[in-house]
């Protein structure tokens, strides 16, 4: 779980996220919603521990800044952070040798399987197209099974057969009642998968809604609707 209380965020005085307060659940995937500059990934990048912000922000009842907090969380960036001379199977090792995960090399293969990188796991960073790069990015998270997963823009230049190996993890995020956050701009890639939307507007949470309070509209025609100023529909519509 995610606790966050009266969560603010400012660059040169402008502000990015104002008094926000929410809490994300286990055993949900959650997408974070919102037009360029709403503020989603500076709430990433808050949660994660990698900018500075005034509020309280918990990981599983521990300060997200803490070691133990740290231990449990990962974050997949929509720009992979990756080092130009170092290959893809060193990215991966580099992670798991520092998480300690047992069985490692077992646990990449079987990833890099699953999204067709094995073959061009002696490539280094420099050699690796953007779809490429995504996928080192989220197996070097996914191989020390973080207790809550942050992921931002997570089908930017994936094939399709990718997308639907990532999707699986996801959902087996949710069985495991693990914490799962998304934010994504193509939130129909997200359809049938999803269970509660958050929708940021100028830093603040503008709403939050669950799966079924639509009745089967679709969220990016909700997010349009309400986005556009209409914030007087029905959900039951």
């Amino acid at each position: 779980m995610i606790k966050i209380v009266n969560l603010k965020k400012k660059y040169n005085n402008k502000i990015f996220i104002k008094n926000l307060n929410t809490k994300i659940l286990s055993g949900e995937i959650t997408l974070l919603c919102g037009r360029n500059g709403a503020g989603k990934s500076t709430l990433m990048k808050s949660i994660s521990g990698l900018i500075n912000y005034s509020g309280r922000i918990h990981i599983d009842r521990h300060n997200n800044r803490s070691i133990i907090a740290k231990k449990k969380l990962g974050y997949i960036p929509e720009t992979p952070e990756i080092y130009e001379d170092l290959t893809l199977w060193d990215h991966i090792e580099f992670t798991a040798r520092i998480y300690k995960v047992d069985d490692w090399k077992y646990k990449a293969k079987k990833l890099c399987e699953e999204f067709n990188l094995l073959e061009h796991k002696d490539k280094l960073g420099d050699e690796l197209s953007k779809g490429m790069l995504q996928k080192t990015s989220i197996i070097m998270t996914l191989i020390y099974n973080p207790d809550v997963l942050l992921i931002d823009e997570p089908f930017v230049g994936l094939d399709p057969q990718s997308i639907d190996q990532l999707k699986k993890y996801m959902l087996k995020y949710k069985k495991h009642h693990k914490t799962l956050m998304v934010s994504t701009h193509i939130l129909d890639s997200m359809n049938l998968i999803w269970d509660r939307a958050i929708i940021l507007d100028k830093g603040q949470i503008l709403d939050d809604i669950h799966y079924k309070e639509l009745n089967g509209k679709q969220l990016s025609k909700y997010f349009l609707e309400l986005t556009s100023g209409n914030k007087g529909i029905d959900k039951d519509e």
